[in-house]
């Protein structure tokens, strides 16, 4: 016998109330992806390998040498940085170029964009700085150098240390210690062979490594690495979530309804109807707890 409702399944508030909260979420998951909301502040510390490998093609500034290139893709990077919209503040960033020693290519971090392309253009353009950094190659003076710029950033920033290099240098573990008790994570683009030293430091840090040419380095500056930091990714996931366990509450009692109308005994489709939203909320939430909440961090 199926059972007679007073209200219809629309009028009662275990269906309204999740309704409500799933249009609301719906809403703010458009905010967020659509228009970009909850993106996080962001600085990054980019780091140049000028080596004398970088330029033994085509010397200094020339137009086929790997340190050319490399100061292209920053400029690829600072092009996409200015395009910010309203919702969006543009990364503040600091470059600076290594061998033997590291070099200061700007002077400290900043949004300024065009500020940023000038002073990078007429430091790589001092003839002096090749003998002034050397011709090795010192990947722990580089990332240290990093670290210790960013840990004077606001801590409510996402710290990035993008490292740029063309071979393979060893790497103390104690770098990467520095690294992740600041919250930096160390990001790399090797060209040509593999640099397993720093392949450890970047996965112990959580960030990103690319092994690939020269002639990707455009690419892997703006639609990997610039897209990477600048991603609202956990606030997508944390509307999405709430949205699909709001949904299985809204259904709760349709799906009730619907088993009783096929003369499934109530106390069955109830239980079905609860036990699947229950299942959904918990197995939702511990995918968005895996994840990383976004109030506690956005990067």
């Amino acid at each position: 016998m199926v059972r007679l409702y007073s209200k219809k399944f629309w009028q009662e508030s275990w269906f309204l109330i999740p309704l409500v909260c799933f249009i609301i979420t719906l809403i703010a998951l458009i905010g967020f992806w659509g228009l970009g909301m909850g993106k996080p502040r962001v600085a990054v510390a980019i780091a140049l390998d000028l080596s004398s490998s970088t330029y033994a093609e085509g010397g200094w500034l020339g137009n086929q040498s790997t340190m050319t290139k490399e100061v292209q893709a920053v400029q690829a990077y600072l092009q996409e940085n200015s395009k910010t919209s309203f919702l969006e503040k543009p990364n503040d960033v600091l470059i600076f170029g290594f061998a033997n020693t590291v070099e200061p290519l700007t002077s400290g971090f900043q949004s300024d964009n065009e500020q940023i392309q000038n002073e990078l253009i007429q430091s790589v353009q001092n003839t002096n700085l090749p003998a002034k950094i050397g011709g090795g190659t010192n990947l722990d003076n580089a990332i240290q150098f990093g670290i210790n710029s960013l840990q004077n950033t606001p801590n409510n920033y996402c710290r990035e240390l993008l490292l740029v290099s063309d071979g393979n240098a060893p790497v103390d573990i104690n770098v990467s210690n520095n690294a992740i008790s600041n919250n930096i994570k160390i990001h790399g683009i090797i060209l040509g062979e593999s640099a397993p030293d720093l392949q450890r430091t970047v996965n112990a840090t959580g960030g990103l490594l690319f092994n690939d040419s020269v002639d990707a380095l455009n690419l892997l500056f703006v639609d990997e690495f610039f897209t990477y930091f600048n991603s609202n990714i956990k606030w997508i996931a944390f509307w999405s979530g709430l949205a699909w366990i709001f949904l299985w509450w809204t259904l709760m009692l349709p799906i009730d309804r619907s088993l009783q109308h096929f003369k499934v005994n109530m106390n069955v489709s109830g239980r079905f109807s609860l036990f699947l939203s229950l299942f959904w909320t918990a197995l939702t939430l511990s995918i968005l707890l895996y994840i990383g909440l976004p109030f506690f961090s956005k990067c």
